[in-house]
């Protein structure tokens, strides 16, 4: 019977380290997994600024375009260049343009801003996943230990009670 009983408490210890060994391991390749999705989320970050200044760039060029067809259809018709209401609605023009590039940035720089706050908590979830599989293994570790004290003071116990003990052996 203590041989039996030797061999399962073994068991019970290697098969309490294999699942710890698991389970951490588990942790450990949902972290690599966020890691890659903070690189993911970081790149449509550069992406989402990059395509958001080209955006603006483009936009500026139309709206001097535009401000500039203005004038020439004023000057064409007649009307003197400089001066009057032509200036209010050149003044109006480059507002309004200018109103829409800071939309227009004020876009992109809240796209970018929300790939970089997910990128953040993808790394803090990274980080959180590897302390958990740190503690996994200490548990799986304290666990076997414990297992092995208790198995062996229960074996030494039945032992001590048996019948070879007591003849003296």
């Amino acid at each position: 019977m203590c041989y039996a009983a030797i061999a399962g408490l073994a068991l019970n210890i290697v098969g309490g380290q294999k699942k710890s060994q698991a389970d951490a391991a588990g942790l450990e390749y949902q972290a690599s997994v966020d890691e890659y999705n903070a690189e993911v989320a970081n790149q449509e970050a550069i992406t989402a600024e990059r395509v958001g200044k080209r955006k603006v760039s483009d936009f500026r060029v139309q709206g001097k375009q535009f401000a500039g067809s203005q004038i020439a259809a004023a000057g064409s018709s007649g009307v003197e260049i400089g001066s009057g209401s032509l200036i209010d609605v050149e003044m109006d023009t480059a507002r309004g343009i200018e109103a829409d590039v800071n939309k227009l940035t004020a876009d992109y720089i809240s796209k970018r801003n929300a790939h970089l706050r997910a990128r953040d908590l993808f790394l803090l979830d990274a980080s959180m996943k590897i302390k958990g599989a740190e503690r996994v293994r200490e548990a799986g570790l304290l666990g076997g230990a414990a297992t092995a004290a208790s198995g062996s003071a229960k074996i030494y116990g039945e032992y001590k009670q048996s019948s070879y003990y007591s003849q003296g052996n």
